[in-house]
Protein backbone atom coordinates (compact mmCIF):
# COMPACT_ATOMS: atom_id res chain seq x y z
CA UNK A 1 0.00 0.00 0.00
CA UNK A 2 1.29 3.40 -1.16
CA UNK A 3 2.42 5.55 1.87
CA UNK A 4 0.10 8.51 0.66
CA UNK A 5 -3.11 6.16 0.78
CA UNK A 6 -1.84 5.48 4.97
CA UNK A 7 -2.24 9.38 5.45
CA UNK A 8 -5.25 9.71 3.26
CA UNK A 9 -6.88 6.82 5.79
CA UNK A 10 -5.12 8.37 8.67
CA UNK A 11 -6.56 11.74 7.95
CA UNK A 12 -9.94 11.08 7.18
CA UNK A 13 -9.91 8.97 10.56
CA UNK A 14 -9.10 12.38 12.67
CA UNK A 15 -11.63 14.66 10.59
CA UNK A 16 -14.72 11.96 11.06
CA UNK A 17 -13.91 11.45 14.61
CA UNK A 18 -12.27 14.16 16.35
CA UNK A 19 -12.21 17.39 13.89
CA UNK A 20 -15.91 17.51 13.54
CA UNK A 21 -16.11 16.95 17.46
CA UNK A 22 -13.82 19.77 18.57
CA UNK A 23 -16.92 22.23 19.31
CA UNK A 24 -18.83 19.77 20.98
CA UNK A 25 -15.73 18.78 23.33
CA UNK A 26 -15.02 22.37 23.99
CA UNK A 27 -18.36 23.06 24.82
CA UNK A 28 -18.29 19.85 27.02
CA UNK A 29 -15.28 21.50 29.01
CA UNK A 30 -17.07 25.04 29.16
CA UNK A 31 -20.22 22.99 30.89
CA UNK A 32 -17.17 21.62 33.46
CA UNK A 33 -16.82 17.62 31.88
CA UNK A 34 -13.14 17.46 32.25
CA UNK A 35 -13.66 13.63 32.75
CA UNK A 36 -15.63 13.18 29.88
CA UNK A 37 -13.47 15.09 27.69
CA UNK A 38 -10.64 13.24 28.82
CA UNK A 39 -12.76 9.21 28.37
CA UNK A 40 -13.37 10.91 24.51
CA UNK A 41 -10.02 11.61 23.50
CA UNK A 42 -8.48 8.29 25.02
CA UNK A 43 -11.13 6.83 23.38
CA UNK A 44 -10.29 8.67 19.60
CA UNK A 45 -6.86 8.03 20.39
CA UNK A 46 -7.23 4.55 21.03
CA UNK A 47 -9.01 3.97 17.97
CA UNK A 48 -6.36 6.14 15.95
CA UNK A 49 -3.82 3.84 17.67
CA UNK A 50 -4.84 0.57 16.23
CA UNK A 51 -6.32 1.99 12.60
CA UNK A 52 -2.21 3.04 12.11
CA UNK A 53 -1.22 -0.31 13.96
CA UNK A 54 -3.34 -2.32 11.40
CA UNK A 55 -1.97 -0.10 8.13
CA UNK A 56 1.55 -0.07 9.40
CA UNK A 57 2.05 -2.89 10.53
CA UNK A 58 0.82 -4.63 7.58
CA UNK A 59 3.11 -2.62 5.54
CA UNK A 60 5.74 -3.22 7.34
CA UNK A 61 5.59 -7.41 7.41
CA UNK A 62 5.64 -6.85 3.33
CA UNK A 63 8.58 -4.77 3.14
CA UNK A 64 10.19 -6.81 5.70
CA UNK A 65 10.29 -10.31 3.38
CA UNK A 66 13.24 -9.68 1.55
CA UNK A 67 15.10 -9.60 4.96
CA UNK A 68 13.13 -12.71 6.29
CA UNK A 69 14.44 -14.18 3.44
CA UNK A 70 17.29 -13.77 3.60
CA UNK A 71 17.69 -14.93 7.18
CA UNK A 72 15.22 -18.27 6.41
CA UNK A 73 18.25 -19.01 3.96
CA UNK A 74 20.80 -18.62 6.90
CA UNK A 75 18.85 -20.56 9.01
CA UNK A 76 18.11 -23.09 6.12
CA UNK A 77 14.28 -23.17 6.32
CA UNK A 78 12.97 -24.24 3.24
CA UNK A 79 9.23 -23.79 0.87
CA UNK A 80 7.90 -20.47 2.71
CA UNK A 81 4.99 -19.10 1.66
CA UNK A 82 2.51 -16.59 3.25
CA UNK A 83 0.46 -17.15 5.89
CA UNK A 84 -1.99 -14.80 8.03
CA UNK A 85 -1.25 -14.21 12.04
CA UNK A 86 -2.58 -12.27 14.24
CA UNK A 87 -0.49 -9.80 16.37
CA UNK A 88 -1.77 -8.07 19.64
CA UNK A 89 -0.76 -4.40 19.83
CA UNK A 90 -0.42 -2.34 22.82
CA UNK A 91 -4.18 -1.03 23.55
CA UNK A 92 -5.33 -5.42 23.11
CA UNK A 93 -6.41 -5.12 19.42
CA UNK A 94 -5.68 -7.62 17.09
CA UNK A 95 -3.67 -7.09 13.82
CA UNK A 96 -4.05 -9.17 11.10
CA UNK A 97 -0.90 -9.26 8.77
CA UNK A 98 0.16 -11.64 6.37
CA UNK A 99 3.65 -13.20 7.41
CA UNK A 100 6.15 -15.81 5.83
CA UNK A 101 6.14 -19.35 6.89
CA UNK A 102 8.53 -21.86 6.98
CA UNK A 103 7.15 -25.32 6.05
CA UNK A 104 10.67 -26.70 6.55
CA UNK A 105 12.94 -26.45 8.84
CA UNK A 106 16.43 -27.93 10.41
CA UNK A 107 15.74 -30.94 12.42
CA UNK A 108 17.89 -28.34 15.68
CA UNK A 109 15.94 -25.36 14.43
CA UNK A 110 14.97 -23.64 17.65
CA UNK A 111 12.11 -20.83 17.38
CA UNK A 112 8.73 -20.25 15.53
CA UNK A 113 8.48 -20.93 11.95
CA UNK A 114 6.44 -17.83 11.46
CA UNK A 115 9.19 -15.50 10.96
CA UNK A 116 7.50 -12.41 11.91
CA UNK A 117 7.45 -13.83 15.26
CA UNK A 118 11.04 -13.67 15.97
CA UNK A 119 11.67 -10.65 14.20
CA UNK A 120 8.93 -8.56 16.12
CA UNK A 121 9.80 -10.14 19.51
CA UNK A 122 6.75 -11.43 19.73
CA UNK A 123 5.13 -13.64 22.66
CA UNK A 124 2.19 -15.84 22.33
CA UNK A 125 1.22 -13.28 19.37
CA UNK A 126 1.58 -10.55 21.53
CA UNK A 127 4.03 -7.45 21.22
CA UNK A 128 6.55 -6.66 23.60
CA UNK A 129 5.01 -3.46 24.37
CA UNK A 130 1.00 -5.37 25.47
CA UNK A 131 3.46 -7.98 27.33
CA UNK A 132 5.13 -5.27 29.17
CA UNK A 133 2.28 -3.53 30.29
CA UNK A 134 0.45 -7.03 30.97
CA UNK A 135 3.46 -8.32 32.55
CA UNK A 136 4.36 -5.11 34.70
CA UNK A 137 0.57 -5.16 36.05
CA UNK A 138 0.47 -8.93 36.97
CA UNK A 139 3.20 -8.78 39.16
CA UNK A 140 2.13 -5.60 40.07
CA UNK A 141 -1.03 -6.01 41.76
CA UNK A 142 -2.34 -8.24 44.25
CA UNK A 143 -3.64 -10.65 41.36
CA UNK A 144 -4.72 -10.74 38.02
CA UNK A 145 -8.07 -10.37 38.58
CA UNK A 146 -7.32 -6.39 39.51
CA UNK A 147 -4.53 -6.30 37.10
CA UNK A 148 -7.40 -6.60 34.18
CA UNK A 149 -9.39 -4.24 36.21
CA UNK A 150 -6.38 -1.73 35.66
CA UNK A 151 -6.12 -2.05 32.17
CA UNK A 152 -9.82 -2.26 31.66
CA UNK A 153 -10.20 1.63 33.31
CA UNK A 154 -7.07 2.67 30.59
CA UNK A 155 -9.10 1.20 27.58
CA UNK A 156 -6.61 -1.56 27.26
CA UNK A 157 -8.44 -5.04 26.02
CA UNK A 158 -7.68 -7.97 27.64
CA UNK A 159 -8.86 -11.15 28.75
CA UNK A 160 -8.32 -12.80 32.67
CA UNK A 161 -6.69 -15.70 30.80
CA UNK A 162 -4.86 -14.18 28.37
CA UNK A 163 -3.50 -12.27 30.87
CA UNK A 164 -2.20 -15.16 33.08
CA UNK A 165 -0.61 -16.81 29.86
CA UNK A 166 1.44 -14.10 28.49
CA UNK A 167 2.45 -13.35 31.97
CA UNK A 168 4.08 -17.18 32.27
CA UNK A 169 5.39 -16.82 29.01
CA UNK A 170 6.82 -13.42 29.66
CA UNK A 171 8.60 -14.56 32.52
CA UNK A 172 9.52 -17.98 30.83
CA UNK A 173 10.95 -16.10 27.83
CA UNK A 174 13.12 -14.65 30.32
CA UNK A 175 14.42 -17.43 31.83
CA UNK A 176 17.91 -18.07 30.98
CA UNK A 177 18.44 -14.62 30.39
CA UNK A 178 18.11 -13.12 33.80
CA UNK A 179 21.33 -11.48 34.60
CA UNK A 180 21.86 -10.01 30.84
CA UNK A 181 18.00 -8.38 30.86
CA UNK A 182 18.84 -7.21 34.58
CA UNK A 183 21.88 -4.98 33.69
CA UNK A 184 21.79 -1.46 32.02
CA UNK A 185 24.99 -1.40 29.52
CA UNK A 186 28.44 -0.81 31.20
CA UNK A 187 26.77 -1.68 34.56
CA UNK A 188 29.82 -2.58 36.71
CA UNK A 189 31.09 -3.30 40.42
CA UNK A 190 34.61 -1.65 40.09
CA UNK A 191 35.54 0.10 42.52
CA UNK A 192 32.25 -0.16 44.54
CA UNK A 193 31.62 -1.77 48.07
CA UNK A 194 29.12 -4.28 47.57
CA UNK A 195 27.11 -5.64 49.58
CA UNK A 196 25.10 -9.20 49.35
CA UNK A 197 21.88 -9.85 51.56
CA UNK A 198 20.37 -13.74 51.69
CA UNK A 199 17.28 -15.11 53.41
CA UNK A 200 14.33 -16.85 52.89
CA UNK A 201 10.32 -16.19 52.09
CA UNK A 202 7.44 -18.33 52.38
CA UNK A 203 4.75 -19.19 49.83
CA UNK A 204 2.57 -21.91 49.16
CA UNK A 205 3.02 -24.51 46.38
CA UNK A 206 0.50 -26.69 44.45
CA UNK A 207 1.64 -29.91 43.65
CA UNK A 208 -0.37 -32.48 42.40
CA UNK A 209 -0.78 -36.30 44.83
CA UNK A 210 -1.75 -38.18 41.74
CA UNK A 211 -5.66 -38.49 43.69
CA UNK A 212 -8.77 -37.62 42.12
CA UNK A 213 -12.42 -35.70 43.90
CA UNK A 214 -15.47 -36.71 43.38
CA UNK A 215 -16.18 -35.03 39.97
CA UNK A 216 -12.57 -36.50 38.78
CA UNK A 217 -10.98 -33.69 39.11
CA UNK A 218 -7.06 -34.11 40.06
CA UNK A 219 -6.28 -33.10 43.64
CA UNK A 220 -3.41 -31.60 45.00
CA UNK A 221 -1.57 -30.69 48.10
CA UNK A 222 -0.58 -27.07 48.91
CA UNK A 223 2.90 -27.77 51.25
CA UNK A 224 4.60 -24.11 52.14
CA UNK A 225 7.45 -24.02 50.46
CA UNK A 226 10.66 -21.51 51.24
CA UNK A 227 12.07 -19.42 48.33
CA UNK A 228 15.60 -18.14 49.25
CA UNK A 229 16.64 -14.74 47.63
CA UNK A 230 19.61 -12.27 47.49
CA UNK A 231 19.91 -8.45 46.91
CA UNK A 232 23.03 -6.94 45.46
CA UNK A 233 23.45 -3.34 46.63
CA UNK A 234 25.92 -0.34 47.00
CA UNK A 235 27.36 1.28 49.65
CA UNK A 236 28.05 4.95 49.79
CA UNK A 237 31.41 6.33 51.81
CA UNK A 238 29.23 6.84 54.86
CA UNK A 239 27.75 3.13 54.65
CA UNK A 240 24.19 3.73 53.50
CA UNK A 241 22.26 2.51 50.38
CA UNK A 242 23.65 4.51 47.25
CA UNK A 243 20.03 5.63 45.66
CA UNK A 244 22.11 6.74 42.01
CA UNK A 245 22.46 2.93 42.36
CA UNK A 246 19.52 -0.03 41.50
CA UNK A 247 19.34 -2.56 43.50
CA UNK A 248 19.59 -6.95 41.74
CA UNK A 249 17.43 -9.09 43.11
CA UNK A 250 17.31 -13.07 42.64
CA UNK A 251 15.62 -15.72 43.93
CA UNK A 252 15.44 -19.91 43.43
CA UNK A 253 14.15 -22.31 45.70
CA UNK A 254 17.09 -24.79 45.65
CA UNK A 255 19.83 -23.22 47.76
CA UNK A 256 22.85 -24.20 44.36
CA UNK A 257 20.49 -22.91 42.11
CA UNK A 258 20.21 -19.33 43.92
CA UNK A 259 23.96 -19.45 44.28
CA UNK A 260 24.24 -20.36 40.59
CA UNK A 261 22.40 -17.17 39.87
CA UNK A 262 24.35 -14.96 42.27
CA UNK A 263 27.45 -15.94 40.90
CA UNK A 264 26.51 -15.64 36.93
CA UNK A 265 25.33 -11.81 38.14
CA UNK A 266 28.20 -11.18 39.93
CA UNK A 267 30.55 -12.33 36.98
CA UNK A 268 28.45 -10.48 34.28
CA UNK A 269 29.27 -7.16 37.20
CA UNK A 270 32.81 -7.86 37.35
CA UNK A 271 33.23 -8.29 41.49
CA UNK A 272 36.65 -9.45 41.19
CA UNK A 273 37.05 -5.60 40.34
CA UNK A 274 35.01 -4.35 43.93
CA UNK A 275 36.75 -2.37 46.66
CA UNK A 276 34.78 -4.47 49.45
CA UNK A 277 32.09 -7.32 49.48
CA UNK A 278 29.98 -7.54 52.50
CA UNK A 279 27.76 -10.59 52.64
CA UNK A 280 24.65 -10.32 54.92
CA UNK A 281 22.18 -13.20 56.31
CA UNK A 282 21.31 -14.67 59.16
CA UNK A 283 23.61 -17.79 60.63
CA UNK A 284 21.77 -20.41 57.86
CA UNK A 285 25.33 -22.83 57.39
CA UNK A 286 24.25 -23.36 53.67
CA UNK A 287 24.64 -19.38 53.00
CA UNK A 288 28.40 -19.42 54.44
CA UNK A 289 29.24 -22.75 53.13
CA UNK A 290 28.75 -21.66 49.64
CA UNK A 291 28.78 -17.80 49.45
CA UNK A 292 32.56 -17.07 50.40
CA UNK A 293 34.04 -20.06 48.10
CA UNK A 294 31.91 -18.77 45.17
CA UNK A 295 33.39 -14.95 45.63
CA UNK A 296 37.09 -16.40 45.95
CA UNK A 297 36.40 -18.33 42.77
CA UNK A 298 34.48 -15.16 40.91
CA UNK A 299 38.36 -13.67 41.99
CA UNK A 300 37.18 -11.51 44.90
CA UNK A 301 40.25 -11.61 47.13
CA UNK A 302 39.57 -13.03 50.42
CA UNK A 303 40.76 -10.07 52.49
CA UNK A 304 38.34 -8.52 50.75
CA UNK A 305 34.94 -10.37 52.07
CA UNK A 306 33.08 -9.36 55.21
CA UNK A 307 30.43 -11.92 56.48
CA UNK A 308 28.37 -10.30 59.14
CA UNK A 309 25.65 -12.50 60.74
CA UNK A 310 22.26 -9.64 61.00
CA UNK A 311 22.31 -8.28 64.46
CA UNK A 312 19.05 -8.39 65.15
CA UNK A 313 18.71 -12.00 63.80
CA UNK A 314 21.98 -12.32 66.68
CA UNK A 315 20.30 -10.48 69.23
CA UNK A 316 17.45 -12.87 69.57
CA UNK A 317 19.49 -15.48 70.75
CA UNK A 318 20.56 -13.28 73.53
CA UNK A 319 17.20 -12.61 74.70
CA UNK A 320 16.48 -16.21 74.34
CA UNK A 321 19.03 -16.95 76.51
CA UNK A 322 18.13 -14.85 78.78
CA UNK A 323 14.57 -16.09 78.66
CA UNK A 324 16.29 -19.33 79.73
CA UNK A 325 17.80 -18.44 83.49
CA UNK A 326 17.77 -20.70 86.07
CA UNK A 327 15.39 -19.13 88.82
CA UNK A 328 18.22 -17.73 91.04
CA UNK A 329 19.37 -15.38 88.58
CA UNK A 330 16.22 -13.62 87.13
CA UNK A 331 16.77 -11.22 89.76
CA UNK A 332 19.52 -10.04 87.68
CA UNK A 333 18.40 -10.74 84.13
CA UNK A 334 17.97 -7.13 83.16
CA UNK A 335 21.50 -6.34 84.27
CA UNK A 336 22.77 -9.58 82.46
CA UNK A 337 20.69 -8.60 78.98
CA UNK A 338 22.62 -5.28 78.71
CA UNK A 339 25.69 -6.47 79.65
CA UNK A 340 25.01 -9.12 77.01
CA UNK A 341 23.84 -6.95 73.99
CA UNK A 342 26.78 -4.47 74.82
CA UNK A 343 28.88 -7.70 74.41
CA UNK A 344 27.77 -8.72 71.13
CA UNK A 345 27.93 -5.23 69.60
CA UNK A 346 31.78 -5.61 70.67
CA UNK A 347 32.28 -8.61 69.36
CA UNK A 348 32.76 -10.28 72.54
CA UNK A 349 31.39 -13.14 72.22
CA UNK A 350 33.66 -15.25 74.35
CA UNK A 351 32.58 -12.79 77.18
CA UNK A 352 29.00 -14.08 77.38
CA UNK A 353 30.12 -17.97 76.87
CA UNK A 354 32.01 -17.55 79.92
CA UNK A 355 29.35 -16.00 81.68
CA UNK A 356 26.57 -18.70 80.36
CA UNK A 357 28.78 -21.32 81.73
CA UNK A 358 29.31 -19.50 85.09
CA UNK A 359 25.12 -19.08 85.38
CA UNK A 360 24.34 -22.59 83.77
CA UNK A 361 25.45 -25.68 85.47
CA UNK A 362 23.66 -27.91 83.63
CA UNK A 363 22.54 -26.14 80.49
CA UNK A 364 20.12 -27.86 78.17
CA UNK A 365 19.79 -28.41 75.06
CA UNK A 366 18.63 -25.53 73.36
CA UNK A 367 20.70 -23.42 75.78
CA UNK A 368 23.84 -25.57 74.41
CA UNK A 369 22.06 -24.80 70.73
CA UNK A 370 21.78 -20.65 71.57
CA UNK A 371 25.67 -20.49 72.50
CA UNK A 372 26.83 -23.02 70.04
CA UNK A 373 25.25 -20.30 67.45
CA UNK A 374 27.07 -17.16 69.03
CA UNK A 375 30.01 -19.26 69.56
CA UNK A 376 30.06 -20.53 65.13
CA UNK A 377 29.63 -17.11 64.11
CA UNK A 378 31.71 -15.21 66.41
CA UNK A 379 33.70 -13.51 63.49
CA UNK A 380 30.71 -12.63 61.46
CA UNK A 381 29.45 -10.24 64.79
CA UNK A 382 31.43 -7.74 64.99
CA UNK A 383 29.38 -5.27 65.07
CA UNK A 384 31.48 -2.27 66.29
CA UNK A 385 34.22 -2.70 64.08
CA UNK A 386 31.62 -3.06 60.94
CA UNK A 387 30.15 0.39 62.27
CA UNK A 388 33.10 2.61 62.49
CA UNK A 389 33.88 0.69 59.21
CA UNK A 390 30.94 2.09 57.42
CA UNK A 391 29.45 -1.46 57.10
CA UNK A 392 25.85 -2.38 57.20
CA UNK A 393 25.31 -4.54 60.65
CA UNK A 394 21.33 -5.43 59.83
CA UNK A 395 20.02 -7.54 56.84
CA UNK A 396 16.78 -5.08 56.49
CA UNK A 397 17.26 -4.79 52.81
CA UNK A 398 17.12 -8.58 51.86
CA UNK A 399 14.00 -8.35 54.27
CA UNK A 400 12.51 -5.52 53.16
CA UNK A 401 12.95 -7.49 49.52
CA UNK A 402 11.31 -10.31 50.50
CA UNK A 403 8.46 -8.51 51.78
CA UNK A 404 8.32 -6.75 48.81
CA UNK A 405 8.57 -9.16 46.44
CA UNK A 406 7.88 -12.98 47.73
CA UNK A 407 5.20 -12.07 50.58
CA UNK A 408 2.80 -9.54 49.55
CA UNK A 409 2.63 -10.18 45.88
CA UNK A 410 2.70 -14.87 46.31
CA UNK A 411 2.26 -15.36 50.07
CA UNK A 412 -1.45 -13.96 49.85
CA UNK A 413 -4.26 -15.96 51.02
CA UNK A 414 -5.57 -19.12 49.22
CA UNK A 415 -2.57 -18.41 46.61
CA UNK A 416 -1.02 -21.97 45.07
CA UNK A 417 1.80 -21.86 42.70
CA UNK A 418 3.35 -24.36 40.46
CA UNK A 419 6.88 -23.64 41.47
CA UNK A 420 8.62 -23.80 38.14
CA UNK A 421 6.07 -20.98 37.64
CA UNK A 422 6.30 -18.77 40.59
CA UNK A 423 10.14 -18.90 40.67
CA UNK A 424 9.94 -17.33 36.99
CA UNK A 425 7.14 -14.74 37.94
CA UNK A 426 9.40 -13.59 40.76
CA UNK A 427 12.30 -12.63 38.63
CA UNK A 428 9.58 -10.10 37.45
CA UNK A 429 8.20 -8.44 40.34
CA UNK A 430 12.15 -8.46 41.86
CA UNK A 431 12.67 -6.37 38.03
CA UNK A 432 9.95 -3.95 38.51
CA UNK A 433 10.41 -3.03 41.97
CA UNK A 434 14.26 -2.56 41.34
CA UNK A 435 13.04 0.13 38.60
CA UNK A 436 14.51 -1.72 36.22
CA UNK A 437 11.68 -2.67 33.89
CA UNK A 438 12.61 -0.73 30.67
CA UNK A 439 16.00 -1.69 30.87
CA UNK A 440 14.78 -5.26 30.99
CA UNK A 441 12.28 -4.67 28.05
CA UNK A 442 14.95 -2.74 25.87
CA UNK A 443 17.28 -5.98 26.67
CA UNK A 444 14.54 -8.16 25.79
CA UNK A 445 14.02 -7.20 22.05
CA UNK A 446 17.97 -7.54 21.25
CA UNK A 447 17.88 -11.28 22.88
CA UNK A 448 17.70 -13.94 20.01
CA UNK A 449 14.36 -15.84 19.99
Amino acid sequence: MEHSTIIAKITSFLEEHLFESIPMLIEGLAQGGLFAFEEKLTLVFGDLYNLVAEELLVAGAQASQPLLRAEAKKKRLGKLEKRPMQVQVKTGHYVTVMGLYARKAPPKHEGPRHLLRSHWHLIKGASPAYCSNVGMLCVLCPSFEVAGQVLEIHNVAYNRERLRDLTHGLAKHCAGHQPGLSLAPGETLKGKRVVIGVDGGRCRCREYNGGVNGSGNPTYDTPWKEPKMFVIDILDDEGNIDRARLPLYGCRFGDDELVDLLASYLEKLEVHKAEQVQILADGAPWIWNRLKPMLIRLGVAEDKIIESVDYYHASQYIHRIIEGLPRKHIAGSEKMLKAFKEWLWQGKIENIVEKCEEVFLRPGKEIKRYVGYLQKNEERMQYADYQANKLMCGSGIIESGIRRIINLRFKNSSAFWKQENVEQLFFLRGILLSFRWKTMMNNLVKVPY
